[in-house]
């Protein structure tokens, strides 16, 4: 596959969506790629350390990958 090439990488791109949607915006200091998405008082959060937000992610991987998936189910 071509670098830097998105649209070639759709399953890749795919799962940075979902992580964007389903993870990065609930945690303090997310800014988003839109103004509209920024949250109102962004320098007045606590900003997360790196082992706090480690052991988020690590239970949000656990739940992403147990939740019921469309595209798996059998007919």
């Amino acid at each position: 596959m071509p670098p830097a090439n998105g649209p070639a990488k759709g399953h890749v791109e795919r799962g940075f969506g979902s992580i964007n949607t389903e993870f990065c915006q609930w945690l303090p200091g997310f800014t988003g790629s839109r103004v509209g998405e920024r949250g109102s008082r962004l320098e007045q959060e606590r900003l997360w350390t790196v082992s706090e937000l480690q052991a988020l992610w690590e239970e949000f991987l656990v739940h992403w990958h147990h939740r019921p998936h469309e595209g798996l189910r059998h007919p």
